[in-house]
């Protein structure tokens, strides 16, 4: 019989089903396109209005882009955490 630790050991280890990985895809990729889409309406603002093609970053489009990060990392490992093996 194995004790508890042993079972949350092999439950966390265990991946993800190819649904969900293939929504974590299909997540990441939408968000990408809204991202490319609103860089596009704003660089188009910034060219008509100011003479300026330049978009600044945001904090928010660096948080974006680690969260896309991080679901296609989920897409392709099939787990929610990643850390070495034996640890």
């Amino acid at each position: 019989m194995k004790n508890d630790r042993d079972m949350l050991r092999a439950s966390s280890n265990q991946k993800i089903r190819p649904l969900w990985r293939w929504l974590a895809a299909a997540l990441a990729l939408a968000i990408v396109t809204f991202q490319i889409v609103g860089y596009q309406v704003a660089r188009s603002i910034n060219l008509n209005y100011f003479k300026d093609p330049s978009v600044p970053v945001s904090a928010l489009d660096i948080v974006a882009f680690l969260f896309v990060l991080y679901l296609i990392a989920i897409a392709a490992f099939g787990t929610w955490r990643f850390r070495q093996k034996g640890s």
